[in-house]
């Protein structure tokens, strides 16, 4: 097979000028110059998403392994939270993923949209938990900003006993929605690639 394009140019070198020129860079050939730019634009949108997706997992996996060694044994069996490790776990997750849960919210593929809602809700119902459990520890039923009837106070300790136990299974979920938020990004990511190759075959075909 021929790698010499009709006009004398081989494929090679009609991929090498489309990979490295500038968006708006003419190739000397109308049809081929006309592809560079959503070419160049899946290029960078795909390297966008990489990143992006590589970000998150830093972000959260450390924080949410961290929530899995204080709700489970070395078995894998729920054990109850207290409220020192309530607080720091708390600590370590809340604003962790603002930037792309909230700040680049309805930016990306409806299906990681999909995802990143379902995170974003896994993550504010643990906080949310982690909170019930150690809030009683830093706070008194009466004092300068607080004052609980008897009914209310019991509540709050209810809650906070209930949340020890509950931690385990609010980490599983965050930790649930989190894995497909990765599933939907690579998804997309791999989507990506393809439509890069296509375009590649597309320009190799016209060179």
């Amino acid at each position: 097979i021929s790698t010499t394009g009709s006009r004398g140019r081989s494929i090679a070198s009609v991929a090498l000028r489309f990979r490295f020129a500038p968006p708006t860079a003419d190739t000397g050939d109308g049809g081929v110059n006309a592809l560079t730019i959503p070419a160049d634009h899946s290029v960078g949108a795909g390297h966008e998403a990489e990143q992006r997706a590589a970000r998150v997992a830093k972000g959260i996996d450390g924080p949410l392994w961290k929530a899995q060694e204080v709700t489970s044994d070395p078995l894998g069996e729920p054990i109850e939270i207290d409220e020192h490790d309530a607080f720091g776990v708390e600590q370590l997750i809340l604003g962790t993923l603002n930037w792309y849960l909230v700040t680049l919210e309805g930016t990306e593929d409806a299906r990681i949209e999909e995802a990143k809602a379902a995170l974003k809700s896994a993550l504010k119902d643990l906080t949310d938990t982690l909170s019930d459990v150690h809030w009683p520890a830093h706070n008194d039923q009466h004092d300068e900003d607080h004052s609980f009837t008897d009914e209310e106070w019991a509540d709050i300790l209810k809650r906070s006993s209930e949340g020890e136990k509950s931690a385990s299974e609010k980490v599983s979920a965050a930790w649930a929605a989190n894995r497909a938020l990765k599933v939907a990004q690579e998804t997309v990511i791999q989507e990506m690639r393809k439509q890069i190759a296509k375009l590649d075959q597309t320009i190799a075909r016209m060179a």
